[in-house]
């Protein structure tokens, strides 16, 4: 998918969403609207669109899909 690049490598030539390499070294999130907190991530995984209407990143996820992509997203340091 187009949506965001991950690591060293450059990532989709026309990435929509921010590289996520080293994101939990960030403190802010989505434009740098929210505090980068663990809570804040699975509300982002789960209600992106009520926290930012209108942004690029739509999904839907179960809840051990979001389990497992934010304790994954937390690793990114």
């Amino acid at each position: 998918s187009n949506c965001h690049a991950l690591g060293t490598a450059s990532g989709p030539d026309n990435p929509i969403g921010p590289n996520l390499n080293h994101l939990f070294s960030r403190s802010v999130f989505a434009g740098a609207t929210y505090d980068l907190t663990e809570d804040n991530i699975r509300r982002w995984l789960t209600q992106n669109q009520q926290m930012k209407p209108q942004n690029d990143m739509n999904v839907t996820l179960t809840s051990g899909q979001v389990n497992q992509l934010k304790a994954y997203l937390t690793t990114l340091k």
